[in-house]
């Protein structure tokens, strides 16, 4: 794509060139069914947003991608496809108490996956499916580490 207020304009200029007026962009004096920049930065807040604050998705470096779900109560489980952690792509689905990471594709030699939970009291944990002593306690949550790769992690 471009850089700044045109990011998209590039991509959407190639489409408009294979496929036809269904891809031309509105704004910038231009009118057109796409309007995706300029106009409406505020769309694109969702999508950066939703992975910090309901996952808690953090590159701690090292090749490191930590999950931290910090859902609403009103809200029992979330779920995100495609998502991408060094060239490695991936889907997520999480409750407040568990994460399913699925559908990896790409490269995953030396990545981790860091799963911290918020667990008070004396809670039991799961590394697909099977109970496991492999995790510590900080500060109020449980801490799972483990190779990024399909994985379930539950606390209960």
């Amino acid at each position: 794509g471009g850089n700044g207020a045109a990011f998209y304009r590039q991509y959407y200029a190639e489409l408009l060139v294979e496929h036809g007026n269904v891809y031309k962009m509105t704004g910038g004096g231009q009118i057109g069914p796409v309007g995706l920049d300029e106009e409406f930065y505020e769309a694109a807040l969702l999508y950066a947003a939703v992975p910090y604050t309901y996952f808690g998705l953090d590159g701690l470096g090292g090749g490191v991608l930590q999950i931290a779900p910090d859902l609403p109560t009103a809200l029992e489980w979330f779920a995100m496809e495609n998502l991408m952690f060094h060239d490695v792509r991936y889907d997520l689905y999480v409750t407040n108490h568990s994460a399913v990471v699925s559908g990896v594709r790409g490269n995953v030699n030396g990545l981790t996956l860091r799963l911290k939970f918020k667990a008070d009291g004396d809670k039991k944990v799961y590394v697909n499916y099977k109970e496991t002593k492999e995790f510590t306690r900080e500060n109020g949550y449980i801490v799972v580490e483990v190779p990024l790769e399909q994985t379930f992690v539950e606390i209960k």
